[in-house]
């Protein structure tokens, strides 16, 4: 059927035609919804919906900004393909130089040693050939945030200075709304952090005597981007939008662009399966591409398993190498314009963070926010929302907790702060020792096959290999389909044999267990209390 905004009643005639399907298979219009972790709702289908006209993209190729971490060689990035360099702390003034003197730009990450890794590079650039653009990375707040410091919003404005009067190519602030997102914000709630902090900046700013324009003009905004494509998009698309109608309601009449540096998320890397990292990288970087950044990181996909390799980090530079050179996706600007899904989201993430920095401003502002712990209860609640969801196998990870492979190396080192690690700890649980084995046993149930091959499943997420026969611990197969005579005899032959008894059942099992995996319960709580009876070390 042809649905389009010639037929106001197409929505309507397109429910009549699903609910019959539908009601075959035992669901309604309403299973085909789904909601984000903010409460929006994503419908099944969209037929009309707003245009976004001031989401007013990024004109031409996207700056390939790769972070220069410990252990990385500066001179690939440079001569890799890379046009600036996001540089944390801690290497030394050499590293500043090469790259002023390559001619990239360079972006600072210094933290509490922002103003003086500003005053050294300000030194440096007595002797730059070439103006430097880029970024010194001032975030006081976000430094807040991150360590709860006291936020020493003073130096924005000297910094801002120096930048306006001695290199106009550089901007002084860098509004990191990824750290929120790495703390487990979801979207519209790291956007209404971006936009309070935004907002925050500008005030210190323009109170110091610079003008609005000025002050908007040393505002970069760095936001985390996943695997989940259309969210992604639209969160960039909508962060243009708040920060549009923030100039607005200042008295910019003109145009006004965020400058948006987006980087593929480090909560969604596994160290396990580390290869699957680079489908959700290169998903990651075209939905950053499509939401319209100005810069793009993309982090190498084995960034979690502690240093990064050379080749990981050629992977990563070639991913934006293949974007641009070979999908040609900087040849169209804001392609998902038109899109009634894509266009009704940002709106519907715009409004939703609009909403949530209204009440950050009504608490008396970022500031106020994260000295209360305002901030740090949301993230808090929003972080548990997203746990339980993994733990409980509703949002699966592949490599991790679907398709794991037993077989693969163990990780060297992770990096905690991920969906995955949890899972992963039972991994290297699982690998520490000798383990009691764990026998699947198959009672008569037309289930007991189809149940055998999902509790052989769950438990490799734990690291947990399973033998036919007989062992110290069992798994009870079909149990919820068994007749419940022939479930309790088998139970009680395997009980006087000393097997300790366990399955993957529903709750309402009535043969007596030692330990049971519920379906949709807490699998790493279950899988953790396996382990501790098979005598893995903790």
């Amino acid at each position: 059927m042809s649905v389009t905004t010639e037929s106001p009643t197409a929505l309507a005639a397109w429910h009549e035609l699903a609910e019959p399907v539908l009601r075959k298979t035992g669901r309604s219009l309403a299973t085909l919804s789904t909601t984000t972790d903010d409460g929006l709702t994503i419908a099944p289908l969209y037929v009309d919906g707003p245009t976004t006209p001031e989401v007013n993209p990024a004109p031409g190729p996207w700056d390939v900004r790769q972070y220069h971490g410990p252990g990385s060689d500066l001179a690939d990035e440079i001569n890799g393909g890379t046009t600036s360099i996001w540089l944390p702390s801690g290497l030394g003034d050499d590293a500043t130089r090469a790259v002023v003197e390559s001619g990239l730009g360079l972006v600072l990450d210094a933290g509490a040693e922002t103003e003086q890794a500003a005053d050294d590079l300000f030194r440096l650039l007595r002797h730059a050939r070439t103006p430097l653009r880029g970024n010194l990375g001032a975030d006081p707040l976000g430094l807040a945030a991150r360590t709860g410091a006291e936020p020493r919003t003073d130096l924005l404005t000297r910094l801002a200075r120096r930048c306006v009067d001695e290199h106009p190519p550089l901007r002084a602030i860098t509004v990191d709304a990824a750290a929120h997102h790495d703390a487990g914000a979801p979207d519209a709630l790291e956007l209404a952090y971006a936009l309070a902090t935004g907002v925050a900046y500008l005030r210190v700013l323009t109170d110091a005597g610079l003008c609005l324009r000025t002050a908007l003009d040393q505002l970069e905004f760095r936001y985390a981007v996943g695997c989940d494509q259309w969210p992604a998009i639209a969160k960039l698309r909508a962060a243009q939008l708040l920060w549009a109608r923030v100039a607005r309601a200042a008295g910019v009449t003109a145009p006004v662009r965020q400058r948006r540096h987006a980087v593929t998320s480090r909560t969604m890397m596994t160290a396990r399966a580390p290869w699957t990292n680079i489908i959700r990288s290169t998903v990651a970087a075209f939905a950053a591409v499509v939401g319209g950044a100005d810069a793009i990181t993309v982090l190498p996909h084995d960034l979690c398993r502690g240093l990064a390799t050379p080749e990981a980090r050629r992977l990563a530079r070639n991913t934006h190498a293949l974007l641009r050179l070979e999908v040609d996706a900087c040849r169209v600007q804001d392609p998902a314009a038109g899109s009634w899904y894509a266009e009704q989201l940002t709106r519907d993430l715009a409004t939703e963070a609009w909403a949530r920095f209204r009440d950050i401003e009504r608490n008396g502002g970022m500031a106020a926010s994260l000295a209360d712990g305002t901030v740090r209860t949301e993230l808090a609640a929003a972080r548990q929302r997203r746990r339980d969801d993994v733990r409980a196998l509703r949002r699966p990870i592949v490599g991790v907790t679907a398709y794991p492979s037993l077989d693969e190396e163990p990780p060297p080192e992770v990096t905690p702060g991920r969906a995955a690690e949890e899972f992963e700890h039972l991994r290297r649980r699982a690998e520490a020792g000798p383990l009691k084995p764990v026998a699947l046993v198959l009672l008569d149930s037309p289930d007991a096959a189809a149940d055998a091959a999902e509790t052989d499943r769950t438990l490799q997420l734990a690291g947990v290999r399973t033998v036919r026969g007989t062992a110290e611990i069992a798994f009870l197969c079909g149990l919820d389909a068994a007749a419940p005579a022939h479930a309790e005899q088998t139970a009680e032959r395997l009980r006087r044999s000393g097997t300790s008894l366990w399955a993957l059942t529903a709750p309402s099992a009535t043969v007596p267990l030692d330990g049971r995996l519920h379906r949709g319960g807490d699998a790493v709580a279950a899988l953790d209390r396996l382990l501790d009876q098979m005598g893995a070390p903790r």
